[in-house]
């Protein structure tokens, strides 16, 4: 789930959630959602309302993670799509030239 990804969105509607914590609380619960993005680790010691916090945030980053993962998918096979036509036609433009056997 987490291989290659480098990011993960952060949703201004977090304001209202985050402003009950402390601002010692939100930069250890920043720190744990960039470890859960990154690798996938859960954090330790926090207290009920940053576990809260934590739980429907986690939910959302692995929401926009399968969601991130169908569009590489795609892009894959797309991708793949095209160079299957552009070997196609390149075979149909420039077709190989049989080499005649020689009869002794």
């Amino acid at each position: 789930m987490w291989d290659n990804k480098k990011s993960f969105i952060v949703y201004c509607d977090y304001a209202e959630h985050l402003d009950l914590l402390t601002d010692e609380e939100c930069g250890q619960l920043f720190k744990a959602l960039c470890a859960y993005a990154g690798e996938g680790k859960q954090p330790e010691n926090f207290n009920s309302c940053q576990k809260m916090a934590f739980s429907f945030i986690k939910k959302q980053i692995d929401r926009d993670t399968e969601k991130y993962n169908k569009v590489i998918e795609k892009r894959r096979e797309a991708g793949k799509r095209a160079a299957d036509h552009q070997k196609h036609l390149k075979q149909m433009l420039y077709p190989k030239k049989q080499k005649k056997q020689m009869l002794f």
